[in-house]
C-alpha cells in the first residue's frame, strides 16, 4: 500500500485516452477477427505504459451524442415470455436483498485523528478531508435553519472522497470501518442487474483507446462460467473485475449473489468484500454480467444501477459460438451512458500465434 504523503487526485480512466467519437454498438466476438494488428501494435504496451500507479486521469467527455435506435420486433417477441414472471421476480429479489440503509458498515463509524483510508493503492490520512478539530469535536451542519455540531459521519466522508475518486458515488458506496486497524475501506457496491425484457435502449457514442487493457483471458473465463450457468440453470451471473496495484494486474471475483433467468443481484455485504481483499491494494475497474441467451442490450434495471464512472460489460447470446458483448461507462457530468468498443477495453486476443508456421511460400503482391 502506498503511503500517501503527497496525495494526488486520481481517476479510474488513466487507463484510457479519448479519441474522436465514432459510432459504436453491440460488439460480437467474431468481429475481433477483423481488427487490424497494426493498430493494436501501435497501442501496445511500452515501458512507459507499464507503470500504472498514480497515473489515473479523468477523461469522461463533457458532451456525448445520443442516437435513438429502431426497436426490433423480433427481439420483443422472443423476450416477451419473461414478462409474466417479472413482477413475481421483483418480490423474490426484495426478500433476498441485504442492502443496508446506512452507508457505514463494519465496526461503529467513529473516526480518529490518525485514521487512514485504504483505497486505490493509497493510504490517505482522514485529515486530508477533515481538520483535527472537526474529527475531535464534530462538523457544523445546518438543520432546520439552525447550525448544529455533529460527529463526522460516513456520508460526510463519502461526499469528500467522491471529489477525489469519481467512481465513489454516494448512492453506490459503503464505508467499512475496522476499529482495531483504524482504517476505512470504501467499497463500490454492484446493484441488481437485469435483462432487457421490454425494449432496446438507445446508446450514446464515444471512443477510447487504451495502452493498458483487461486481459482477454478474464473475459474468456467469465463467458465460460456464464455459459455453464446458462446451460445448467438458465440464469444470468455477475462478476467484478479489479486492478491490483501491488501486483500490477487485473483479477476477477464472483461475489455472493442470487441469480435468475432475467436478473442477478449481489447480496454480499460490504464488510465481506472489504475483508476478502483486506491485504490487497485494489480498485474496482469493471462490473460484468450475462444476459443469458438474450441480447446484451442494457435494460432499465442496468441503466439505474450502472451509474458510476467505471466500466460496465454485458455478455449476451451466450448460447452462440461467438457471444455478443456490450461495453460502456457512465458520465456523471452528462448523466449519460457512453458505449465503448470492446477492443479498446480488452486485450486483443489474436495478436500472435503460439506455433511458428513456415510462411516462406506466401508472396505479397504490391
Amino acid at each position: 500500500m502506498t503511503n500517501n504523503n503527497n496525495f494526488k487526485q486520481t481517476d479510474i480512466f488513466a487507463l484510457f485516452e479519448i479519441e474522436e467519437e465514432q459510432e459504436t454498438q453491440t460488439i460480437s466476438l467474431n468481429d475481433l477477427t477483423e481488427q487490424s494488428e497494426q493498430k493494436d501494435s501501435k497501442e501496445g504496451t511500452t515501458e512507459e505504459n507499464t507503470s500504472k500507479r498514480g497515473r489515473f486521469e479523468k477523461v469522461i467527455p463533457e458532451n456525448s451524442k445520443e442516437d435513438s435506435k429502431d426497436k426490433k420486433v423480433e427481439e420483443k417477441k422472443k423476450l416477451s415470455t419473461f414478462e409474466d414472471t417479472k413482477k413475481n421476480d421483483s418480490k423474490a429479489s426484495n426478500s433476498t436483498s441485504k442492502s443496508k440503509s446506512s452507508a457505514g458498515v463494519g465496526d461503529e463509524f467513529k473516526l480518529k485523528t490518525d485514521t487512514v483510508i485504504n483505497y486505490a493503492g493509497q493510504e490517505i490520512p482522514v485529515t486530508r478531508y477533515f481538520s483535527v478539530d472537526e474529527i475531535t469535536n464534530g462538523v457544523n451542519k445546518k438543520k432546520k435553519g439552525e447550525v448544529v455540531t455533529e460527529p463526522v459521519s460516513d456520508k460526510d466522508l463519502i461526499r469528500k472522497l467522491n471529489k477525489d475518486f469519481a467512481e465513489l458515488v454516494p448512492q453506490l458506496t459503503s464505508l467499512v470501518f475496522f476499529e482495531k486497524k483504524n482504517i476505512v475501506v470504501p467499497v463500490l457496491q454492484a446493484r441488481k442487474k437485469g435483462a432487457n425484457v421490454t425494449k432496446e435502449e438507445s446508446l450514446t457514442d464515444s471512443s477510447f483507446s487504451s495502452p493498458l487493457r483487461i486481459p482477454f483471458q478474464l473475459l474468456q473465463n467469465f463467458i465460460s462460467i456464464a455459459r455453464n450457468y446458462s446451460e445448467h440453470y438458465g440464469t444470468e451471473i455477475h462478476a467484478d473485475i479489479y486492478f491490483d496495484y501491488d501486483q500490477e494486474k487485473f483479477f476477477m471475483d464472483f461475489p455472493k449473489q442470487v441469480v435468475h433467468a432475467i436478473w442477478a443481484e449481489r447480496i454480499e455485504e460490504p464488510q465481506e468484500t472489504a475483508l476478502k481483499f483486506i491485504n490487497r491494494s485494489y480498485r474496482k475497474i469493471m462490473e460484468i454480467h450475462s444476459h443469458h441467451k438474450m441480447a446484451p442490450i442494457p435494460s432499465s434495471t442496468d441503466n439505474e444501477s450502472e451509474r458510476s464512472p467505471i466500466l460496465y460489460a454485458i455478455v449476451g447470446r451466450i448460447d452462440s459460438y461467438f457471444p455478443e458483448v456490450t461495453v460502456r461507462t457512465f458520465s456523471p457530468s452528462t448523466q449519460k451512458h457512453i458505449p465503448l468498443k470492446m477492443e479498446q477495453v480488452f486485450e486483443y486476443p489474436f495478436k500472435q500465434t503460439s506455433i511458428q508456421y513456415n510462411l516462406n511460400g506466401v508472396e505479397v503482391e504490391e
